[in-house]
């Protein structure tokens, strides 16, 4: 079975005050971590939602044919799901099985992709102490509902409101539910993942000057 990924990277990145796409994890920027941990476990294909600098997160996945970009131009009033809804429109017709994730969440490892991958169900989440986090899978025939869905609460209200009994895969990975809204949230979650991962820290073999 062959499985795509929609990586939603449209944001400003307003309160973090620097790009977060390109915001370093060990060593690479963070969507170059994240598109390389999904091809890694499973993923064949990914679609990339940009806005904000979307010349930048084009210029880093150049030359991929097995990355897509499409770009959300309402990208500064709309939200998280209005950029989801655009990737999964997106969605190549030979993929049945699909995985959603913001970027602002790179540091989610392979392994828990894999496991959740790998999990037999339509709807299937990966659960930290209780909490459901990303990335999601969802089978395909499910993605005209969340194009259709006009409730509140965004992607959590659409995904609740699926007639889909939600399957969730246990793992030990704190950073399925910790994203990088702030400078304070990046620093904290680096220094979680160089405890946790034991990586060496070279964070500074990548830089990017924005205009």
């Amino acid at each position: 079975m062959k499985y795509c990924a929609v990586i939603t990277a449209a944001g400003c990145s307003s309160r973090m005050g620097t790009f977060k796409p390109v915001l370093p994890v060990a060593g690479r920027p963070a969507i170059i971590h994240l598109t390389e941990n999904l091809f890694a476990a499973g993923v064949s294909h990914i679609v990339v939602v940009t806005g904000f600098r979307s010349d930048l997160i084009q210029e880093l996945l150049q030359n991929r044919p097995d990355i897509s970009t499409v770009h959300n131009p309402d990208y500064q009033t709309t939200q998280m799901f209005d950029s989801a809804k655009i990737g999964l429109r997106e969605i190549p017709e030979e993929y049945d099985q699909v995985l959603l994730i913001p970027v602002d969440i790179p540091f989610v490892r392979e392994n828990t992709i894999r496991k959740v991958i790998r999990t037999d169900a339509d709807l299937v989440f990966p659960s930290y102490q209780m909490r459901r986090g990303h990335p999601l899978k969802i089978h395909r025939k499910y993605i005209p509902h969340l194009l259709q869905y006009e409730g509140t609460n965004g992607l959590r209200g659409a995904l609740n409101a699926l007639p889909a009994e939600p399957s969730y895969v246990v793992v030990d990975d704190p950073f399925i539910i910790r994203d990088m809204d702030t400078p304070q949230d990046y620093q904290t979650l680096l220094q979680e993942y160089r405890h946790q991962e034991d990586f060496r820290d070279d964070n500074a073999a990548f830089h990017v000057e924005l205009p």
